[in-house]
């Protein structure tokens, strides 16, 4: 589950500081993770775990959240009166999120069919009305530390071939989900993803996808557009079914 955008005024040094965050509720505890920022500061990620000590603190899991983050945020707050000094950044050890484990849906042997749209000569008026057979396979796992997922596409469209490597992890700089994608055609593409539940959504400079998984995770429907020409067209539909 996911806390929106909230600002939170220090009671002691009154600095402003805005957090969102991601919350996961168990039968013994609840864990979180929020990203924090104050104006020019780098944003910086905090962690922790509420026990679940009765129903009501699980029927109360949101403002349990922003609670304990808000106390993070103050005890923190006090001690940096003063700008901290920087750490060069290979000392600071990234820490696993609810973030990371969301990217186990990916995991997995898939195969795809479906539909391409996107060419030179598409149709404002009639985007869908040239259509090219899609067929692909791709894999994701995880590399060693389980902190980064690699992608490995293999595609058809029509009959020309197309392959992607990829990486999908979370951003240490922001907190938030990203993907970089490279192509043998020499695309290089940038991505930051967002969840909601099953259904994910990619947002590039010029491309943007929607993917609901099914309720038994063996099902990707996906769709792609693109911006060509300063407006946004369909670019691919297709729907990926797991293989192993």
């Amino acid at each position: 589950m996911h806390i929106e955008p909230t600002t939170h005024e220090h009671g002691l040094t009154a600095k402003v500081y805005s957090y969102e965050g991601d919350f996961d509720v168990s039968d013994n505890a609840i864990t979180w993770s929020a990203t924090v920022t104050h104006a020019s500061e780098p944003p910086r990620v905090i962690t922790g775990t509420i026990p679940i000590t009765s129903p009501a603190v699980a029927a109360l899991a949101d403002k349990a959240v922003h609670d304990a983050i808000v106390k993070t945020i103050d005890a923190q707050g006090a001690v940096r009166t003063t700008p901290a000094p920087q750490r060069p950044a290979a000392a600071v050890q990234p820490v696993r999120s609810l973030l990371h484990e969301a990217l186990e849906m990916f995991v997995g042997q898939w195969r795809a069919e479906g539909l391409n749209y996107g060419s030179p000569h598409q149709s404002i008026a009639n985007p869908k009305g040239d259509p090219q057979r899609w067929k692909s396979t791709h894999t994701a796992h995880w590399h060693t530390g389980r902190f980064f997922l690699l992608l490995d596409e293999k595609a058809y469209v029509g009959a020309d071939p197309i392959e992607t490597m990829g990486v999908m992890g979370v951003d240490g700089s922001t907190g938030r989900l990203f993907a970089r994608c490279f192509d043998n055609r020499g695309h290089e593409r940038r991505y930051e993803l967002n969840v909601d539940g099953r259904r994910w959504t990619f947002d590039g400079a010029t491309e943007r996808a929607l993917i609901d998984f099914s309720a038994d995770g063996r099902t990707q429907r996906i769709v792609w557009e693109w911006n060509p020409r300063g407006r946004w067209l369909p670019w691919c539909e297709r729907t990926a079914v797991r293989a192993d």
